[in-house]
């Protein structure tokens, strides 16, 4: 049986700020990304507004979705 991640699960992420380290030498930051994230999650849950989207926003991912959908009825890419 194979199994498989579905969704934002099935792609990586790497957060490198190289670029912007040899753009701006000096640059260090200040805070951890785990900590970055942990605020911001902080921020979004501190005014329930700010957790949801516009109508028309909505709309427009909804409608990606459903053209994923029907993209790639199995779920999988490729």
């Amino acid at each position: 049986m194979e199994r498989t991640l579905l969704g934002d699960k099935s792609h990586t992420a790497i957060f490198d700020n190289a670029k912007l380290r040899r753009a701006v030498p000096t640059f260090r930051p200040r805070i951890a990304f785990r900590d970055g994230v942990r605020r911001t999650l902080n921020w979004f849950d501190a005014d329930p507004v700010r957790r949801r989207l516009p109508p028309e926003d909505d709309a427009h991912i909804e409608k990606l979705l459903a053209a994923f959908a029907k993209a790639w009825p199995a779920g999988k890419i490729g």
